[in-house]
């Protein structure tokens, strides 16, 4: 790893580990979900972990699937599965004696030498060889850390429910009502993924909407405002109303995310095609052009 424009020392030389997991099959007819293997040869990890794959192969044809369960021996560390159950079902008929393989490439890159502040762009260059031929990728990722800060105000609630001032006038400081539903939003989005850094689009208001939603909830459970005139008799329904509104904002800020990597965004990968990005850690990577 190299940075484009900076002088931090390069990262070279990440050891990868490829899984070695082989699982001899037996015959089954088209569509099975669930197979038993008869053999199991290579190391078990985490079959459900995000990102894993197997691969099958029957007689020249691949499909790869991921693992919704699995079971294994009861031998610690476990040495054979006994059973899988696939995500989807496989398209074709298996015959008996055909395989499925682990499908994962493991790295550790170390940031350690990075002691300074830094954004900007870093390019990784990937090399992997295969039947004797070195095949390079090379992605460019922008490295970026923003401290998220509660984006709404009182103002925005008012904008909401221009009533609410007279229904809470005999409260004083307004503006920390809207900030105790800035930190349940923040706990929501923690359960999401995502860890309090996050680049956000300056004509985006879909974070600060869901604040003010989780705002009116606050204030309608805790704080007697009255629901509007619409939903008279029906507190229920305007609350279900609020919670649906919050979790329909909180959705636009997720990502396509090829998670198998295989550079192509499949249909459950490209439901997720969201304008917002997310990072998970203090150095964040956005992969650019």
């Amino acid at each position: 790893m190299t940075t484009l424009g900076s002088t931090f020392a390069d990262i070279t030389n990440v050891a990868c580990t490829l899984d070695n997991l082989v699982l001899t099959l037996p015959a089954s007819n088209e569509q099975a979900r669930v197979l038993s293997p008869s053999a199991t040869s290579g190391t078990i990890g985490n079959l459900t972990s995000p990102g894993y794959q197997l691969l099958i192969n029957r007689g020249g044809r691949l499909y790869y699937t991921s693992v919704n369960e699995y079971d294994t021996n009861a031998s610690p560390p476990p040495t054979t599965v006994t059973s899988v159950r696939l995500d989807s079902p496989v398209p074709f008929a298996i015959k008996s004696g055909d395989y499925a393989k682990g499908i994962r490439v493991s790295y550790t890159v170390n940031w350690a030498t990075v002691t300074e502040t830094f954004t900007g762009q870093v390019k990784a260059t990937w090399k992997v060889t295969v039947a004797g031929t070195v095949r390079k990728i090379t992605k460019i990722y922008d490295v970026v850390k923003q401290v998220l800060l509660n984006p709404a105000t009182w103002q925005d609630v008012l904008s909401m429910r221009p009533d609410v001032d007279t229904q809470l006038s005999h409260i004083a400081d307004k503006q920390d009502l809207v900030n105790r539903a800035w930190e349940t939003v923040k706990q929501d989005l923690y359960t999401m993924g995502i860890r309090y850094n996050l680049v956000v689009q300056e004509d985006s208001t879909t974070l600060r909407d869901a604040v003010v939603m989780q705002c009116l909830y606050n204030l309608t459970t805790h704080s007697n405002l009255p629901v509007p005139l619409a939903y008279t008799g029906q507190g229920e329904a305007y609350l279900d109303r609020l919670t649906r509104d919050k979790e329909r904002f909180l959705s636009l800020l997720q990502m396509p995310v090829d998670e198998n990597e295989d550079e192509v965004i499949a249909s459950p990968e490209a439901n997720h095609n969201r304008r917002t990005v997310f990072f998970r850690s203090a150095y964040n990577h956005r992969q650019g052009s």
